[in-house]
């Protein structure tokens, strides 16, 4: 049976892309920041937080002090709990996405749809905010039509002048080729054989994984 919300908030579920974890495990700044402005602005609205991701195709995560790897979602859980006091059973992790669109697709496929969570709110950091609007309308379109979304963007900070700039462009080309995926990937079934079968962050590889940048944009993952 799908779970409704109460009728006392406005949105089922705010939901906040990650981006980013520190070698302590702690969310980078600017994820900070985007869930600084999530529970300022829904914590008493949205019945739900969901925080995104397993982590990035860029580089591997950090180590805890146990030696598992921190995943994004798990450390935004950790800071929503101790920083804004959200309680544990208000928050749903994506634990499954490394990138926008398996972002969308993991959450949409994974949590919206199947507990009926249909008003929902994303809140990202403003760089990032048009193309994570334009993945997010195509994927969620396709996977839960009924659902409504609101953008809520967030402060660009933790980047150098350097970062930011080349983050903005490589946001502006990627946003670039979103037309021709949705108007190509447009039913569920489609949608599922391009995430696990084409996209390269999901499909098995027989190739090596390229070498960890730690420079100019790759650092500011």
């Amino acid at each position: 049976m799908a779970t409704t919300a109460d009728d006392e908030f406005e949105y089922d579920a705010v939901i906040v892309p990650g981006g980013g974890v520190e070698l302590n495990g702690a969310p980078r700044e600017w994820v900070v920041a985007r869930l600084d402005e999530a529970a300022k602005r829904y914590a008493t609205s949205a019945r739900y937080f969901v925080v995104l991701s397993r982590g990035t195709t860029h580089k591997p995560p950090p180590p805890d002090k146990e030696g598992f790897p921190v995943d994004e979602a798990d450390a935004s859980a950790r800071y929503l709990i101790s920083k804004h006091n959200i309680a544990e059973k208000r928050i749903l992790m994506d634990t499954w996405s490394l990138d926008t669109i398996g972002n969308a697709y993991f959450t949409a496929a994974m949590i919206t749809e199947p507990l009926g969570l249909s008003r929902l709110a994303v809140v990202t950091s403003t760089f990032h905010n048009s193309r994570t609007e334009a993945i997010f309308r195509w994927v969620w379109g396709v996977v839960q039509p009924e659902a409504s979304l609101i953008f809520t963007p967030s402060a660009d900070v933790g980047f150098t002048d350097e970062q930011l700039a080349e983050r903005k462009t490589k946001e502006a080309s990627s946003l670039g080729h979103i037309a021709h995926k949705k108007a190509k990937y447009d039913t569920k079934a489609k949608l599922a054989s391009f995430i696990l079968l084409e996209h390269g962050a999901y499909t098995a590889k027989s190739k090596p994984r390229p070498p960890v940048v730690k420079t100019g944009v790759s650092a500011s993952y």
